[in-house]
C-alpha cells in the first residue's frame, strides 16, 4: 500500500514537472519571439533610414552640381561687369 502511494505521488510529481518545464518554455519562447518582433522592426527602420539618406546624398550631389554652375555663372557675369565700372 506504501509503495503504490509513494509510486503515485512519484509519477504525479514527475508530471507537474512536467507540465512547469512546457508552461515556463512556452513563456520564455513568446518573451524571445515578441523581443526579436522588436529588433526586426527597428532594423527595418535603419534600413529604410539609410536608403533615404542615400537620396539625400544623390540629391545633395546633383545640387552641389548645380550650385557650381551658377558660381561660375555669377563670376562671369561680375567679370563682365567690372568692364563698365
Amino acid at each position: 500500500m506504501e509503495l503504490e502511494i509513494g509510486l503515485a505521488l512519484s509519477v504525479l510529481g514527475g508530471l507537474l514537472g512536467v507540465l512547469s518545464f512546457v508552461q515556463s518554455r512556452d513563456k520564455s519562447v513568446e518573451k524571445d519571439a515578441a523581443w526579436r518582433g522588436g529588433v526586426d522592426a527597428k532594423l527595418d527602420m535603419i534600413l529604410g533610414m539609410q536608403k533615404d539618406l542615400e537620396g539625400i546624398k544623390a540629391s545633395l550631389k546633383d545640387h552641389e552640381g548645380r550650385l557650381s554652375a551658377v558660381e561660375s555663372s555669377a563670376k562671369s557675369a561680375h567679370h563682365r561687369l567690372d568692364e563698365y565700372a
